[in-house]
C-alpha cells in the first residue's frame, strides 16, 4: 500500500499542534528559546552502566543502595524505608520494590497506607525493567494509582508492557492515575496495546492527577496491531494517552508512536490544560484514526470548557497510509 509522509515543524503552540482542538486556548508565546526554558536539560540517552555495587552519597553520607537497581522479576515483600508520610515517604530503593508498588495498587492492599492522596512514594534509585513484562501500576480505573509519586530526576530503562489479550483498559509504567507523578523519566522500552479503545503512554496511560517535569526518550509506543479494526476510540501518546490533569514540564524525545484513534506525541487525547512541554516523535499510522498531532491528538469536547496548551511546541514526522482516511491531522 502507498505511503506518504509528512515533516511537521511545530513552534510555540501553532494551531497545527493539535489535531483536533474543541476551544482549546492556544497561546502564541515568545521565541523557541523561551519556551525551551528550564523544559529539558538533555540526560544520556543509553541504558545505565553496571554498577550494582556502587553506592548513593548524600552529603558525603554514605545510603545502603545502589545507584541503579536491575530487576529479576521478583517483588518485595514490604519497603525498607519510610512510612508514606509527606515527612518520611516510602523510599523505592530497588526494583522489586518498584514491582511491589504495582501489586500493592492493583490489588487494592490496604489503600490507606499505601494508595491514597496523602500517601507519598519518592524513587531513589535509576531502575533497569531489563526488558521483562511489567503490570502497569494501576491497571484498571477501578484499582487506579491515587498517591504520589516523587522520581527525583531518576529513569526507568528497559519498560516493556504489551497486552496481546486486549484486556487493559490503560497502558504505561502507570495504568491508569488519579494522583501525582513527577520528575521522573523513562528513557527506553515498548509500550503497545492490542486494544483499540484503550489509553496509552510511556509514563502513564490514563491520568486523572497531575503530571509534571517528566520525560519520556526512546520509546516505542501505541497500538500493537499494525493493520487493525477501522477507527477507534483508542488514545495514544509518548507520554500520556489520555490525560484529564494538568500536564507541565514535561517532554518526549525520539518516541515512535503508532496511531490507533486520538494520537499526539506527548498526549493523545487531552481534557486539561498542557504547560511548557514538548515533543520530538515519529507517528505511524496505518489505518483509521480519529485525529493525530504533533503534540496532541484531541484537545478538549464540544461540552467542556476551554483548556489553554501554553509555552508548548512540537517536531513530528507523521507517516500514514493513504488508504486509510483520518478525520483530523496537524
Amino acid at each position: 500500500m502507498s505511503k506518504k509522509a509528512l515533516v511537521i515543524w511545530i513552534i510555540i503552540a501553532l494551531v497545527a499542534q493539535l489535531g483536533l482542538s474543541f476551544g482549546a486556548r492556544i497561546v502564541m508565546i515568545d521565541l523557541f528559546e523561551n519556551a525551551m526554558g528550564g523544559i529539558y536539560d538533555s540526560p544520556s540517552y543509553g541504558y545505565p552502566n553496571d554498577h550494582e555495587n556502587e553506592k548513593h552519597t548524600d552529603g558525603g553520607v554514605d545510603r545502603p543502595y545502589p545507584d541503579t537497581s536491575f530487576w529479576d522479576g521478583s517483588v518485595a515483600e514490604h519497603f525498607e524505608y519510610g512510612d508514606g508520610s509527606l515527612s518520611n515517604p516510602h523510599l523505592i530503593t530497588t526494583a522489586s520494590e518498584l514491582a511491589l508498588l504495582a501489586e500493592m495498587v492493583n490489588f487494592g492492599a490496604n489503600p490507606y497506607e499505601y494508595n491514597s492522596y496523602d500517601v507519598y512514594y519518592r524513587l531513589e534509585v535509576d531502575i533497569d525493567l531489563k526488558d521483562m513484562p511489567w503490570s502497569p501500576i494501576g491497571c484498571a480505573l477501578n484499582t487506579s494509582f491515587d498517591a504520589n509519586f516523587d522520581g527525583c530526576g531518576h529513569s526507568i530503562y528497559g519498560l516493556n508492557v504489551s497486552d496481546p489479550s486486549a484486556h487493559l483498559e490503560s497502558v504505561g509504567l502507570f495504568g491508569a492515575s488519579r494522583g501525582n507523578i513527577s520528575n521522573l523519566t523513562v528513557k527506553s522500552g515498548n509500550v503497545l496495546s492490542s486494544n483499540p479503545n484503550a489509553s496509552v503512554g510511556a509514563i502513564c496511560g490514563a491520568s486523572f492527577g497531575q503530571v509534571e517535569n517528566c520525560s519520556v526518550i526512546g520509546c516505542n509506543v501505541g497500538y500493537a496491531e499494525v493493520y487493525g479494526p477501522g477507527k477507534s476510540q483508542g488514545s495514544m501518546g509518548g507520554l500520556i494517552g489520555y490525560a484529564e490533569g494538568p500536564v507541565s514540564n514535561c517532554s518526549v524525545i525520539e518516541a515512535t508512536v503508532a496511531a490507533c484513534g486520538a494520537t499526539g506525541g506527548l498526549c493523545g487525547r487531552t481534557r486539561s490544560s498542557v504547560y511548557q512541554s514538548f515533543a520530538y516523535a515519529t507517528i505511524f499510522c496505518a489505518q483509521a484514526s480519529v485525529a493525530i498531532g504533533g503534540l496532541i491528538g484531541e484537545s478538549g469536547d464540544e461540552h467542556a470548557e476551554s483548556y489553554s496548551v501554553e509555552r508548548c511546541f512540537a517536531s513530528a514526522e507523521i507517516e500514514y497510509n493513504a488508504t486509510n482516511s483520518t478525520e483530523y491531522f496537524g
